[in-house]
């Protein structure tokens, strides 16, 4: 599965060729590598799975397939092109429509229509309609207008159907026009007003709640307007959401809500742009409000892919003083934001002059010296040596070993020649008893070792020999 999550095909390819893996693993939700993959916009696992015969239908606990999750990616507002094509690669993704059971208000919100329907009427025509039918019921010849309508959009039959089956059951017709204005669809239980937020399209949310649609509708997973129109990375949807100020009122819309992993609209914002996280924080969301995993909304600065994380720091930090504990809260496995954006230097930079302390240790005795090294960030790493002291740079992880021992292991060697010529190395061993000068012999870097080597006592009791290859190896006395 971490393989799929990462995209990594190769590696994939030879587990499933050696059999420690199958196309049909699934986790204990019901999650198949084709959902993990789906869901992530991994292009070509995704269509590797798919050649492969991976099962297209399989649900998982909450009845979504893996045609689904391609299909959320590519309803979302930053949609790419690819994420388009992906969704469309699935034989099933044509379900869609009638997997949701879609009601012609969902379906012309999300441009989802029958393949049958040339027609394809927007929004603003289906509510029209809808309108003209509340109004009309009483006078309604329903025969007639379904013999009018036969030749039109499938939806314009099927809001006729729901009205004159409303009709003969004596509901107000008012009451089956609000039904309309505010079903959600049969699996994810999000309203029309919800998909269009989460879709970013701002002109179909105004149209839906000057319709008189519920803005306060509360998903299944615990998440409100605030939630999917941050979800979105729209500002204008976010900013014309606050505008309304539902938040306003005693009792009315929380724009700190906690859905069911915990995350607020302010986490959310985090992961898209620094004026949505000025808006929600300029409204009274909670910089400090904790998820499931024990973080911040300022740890999901990590989310973003793009140029934009460094203003998306600075917005967060704003409301911070230098030096506030929040800048170094730490999550359950014990990182702080600085452990998650090591591969952001600039960012990393950030932290560090706003007061992050770089000799937090996590869950697992590893700095973020260890870390850095681990994942080849040299650049990083070279920041946070100036505000770094010895004893961090030597500091031993849960196993035994040094920032510098780790840079060893991994072939980390940028990381490890920038400690070597920067910082003071202790002549100590690792956790299997190694020391240095047999770990960077073990390396094979040879400006590493002559840099070991130019360490006074580093090497005290040992020689180095050539083997019959010629190449170094260690003799200990």
């Amino acid at each position: 599965m971490r393989f799929v999550l990462n995209g990594d095909l190769l590696e994939l390819k030879n587990l499933i060729i050696s059999g420690k893996a199958s196309i049909f693993d699934t986790a204990p939700d019901g999650w198949s590598l084709l959902h993990t993959s789906a869901y992530h916009s991994q292009f070509e696992v995704t269509r590797f799975l798919l050649q492969c015969g991976a099962d297209e239908d399989v649900p998982e606990v909450k009845s979504r397939k893996p045609s689904h999750f391609a299909k959320f990616k590519a309803l979302s507002y930053k949609a790419s092109r690819e994420q388009t094509h992906l969704a469309k690669a699935f034989s099933n993704h044509d379900d869609f429509r009638e997997d949701f059971e879609l009601s012609p208000i969902l379906s012309s919100t999300l441009g989802e229509y029958a393949s049958s329907d040339s027609e394809r009427p927007s929004l603003q025509r289906i509510i029209w309609f809808a309108t003209l039918l509340c109004v009309n019921s009483p006078n309604v010849e329903w025969y007639s207008c379904k013999i009018k309508y036969r030749d039109r959009s499938p939806l314009f039959l099927e809001l006729i159907h729901i009205f004159e089956v409303g009709y003969k059951k004596q509901e107000s017709p008012l009451k089956t026009f609000y039904i309309l204005l505010e079903q959600p669809d049969s699996i994810q239980f999000w309203s029309p007003v919800l998909w269009a937020a989460f879709m970013g399209k701002e002109g179909q949310l105004k149209t839906l709640l000057d319709s008189g649609a519920n803005p306060f509708y509360i998903t299944p997973s615990g998440r409100n307007l605030y939630h999917h129109a941050a979800e979105s990375g729209n500002n204008a949807v976010v900013q014309y959401v606050l505008r309304q100020g539902y938040h306003n009122p005693p009792g009315g819309m929380d724009i700190n809500l906690a859905d069911y992993w915990l995350e607020t609209p302010l986490h959310l914002a985090t992961a898209h742009s620094e004026d949505m996280i000025t808006s929600y924080l300029q409204h009274g969301a909670n910089p400090l409000a904790k998820q499931m995993d024990g973080e911040l909304p300022l740890h999901y600065i990590a989310r973003h892919n793009d140029g934009n994380r460094l203003n998306c720091l600075n917005a967060s930090l704003a409301i911070f003083p230098p030096h506030s504990p929040a800048i170094n809260a730490q999550n359950n496995i014990g990182w702080t934001p600085l452990f998650q954006v090591l591969d952001s230097p600039p960012c990393v930079g950030k932290l560090l002059q706003w007061g992050a302390n770089p000799h937090v240790a996590d869950e697992k005795g590893k700095n973020v010296l260890h870390h850095a090294c681990e994942l080849h960030y040299a650049s990083s790493l070279s920041v946070l040596l100036d505000y770094v002291n010895e004893e961090t740079v030597n500091a031993k992880d849960d196993e035994g070993n040094t920032p510098l021992f780790v840079a060893f292991e991994n072939s980390s060697f940028e990381c490890a020649r920038i400690i070597l010529r920067r910082c003071a190395v202790w002549d100590t061993r690792d956790g299997q008893g190694r020391s240095v000068i047999q770990l960077a012999t073990d390396a094979g870097d040879d400006i590493c070792l002559r840099l070991v080597l130019s360490i006074a006592g580093i090497h005290k009791g040992e020689t180095i020999k050539l083997n019959r290859k010629g190449k170094t190896k260690v003799a200990l006395f």
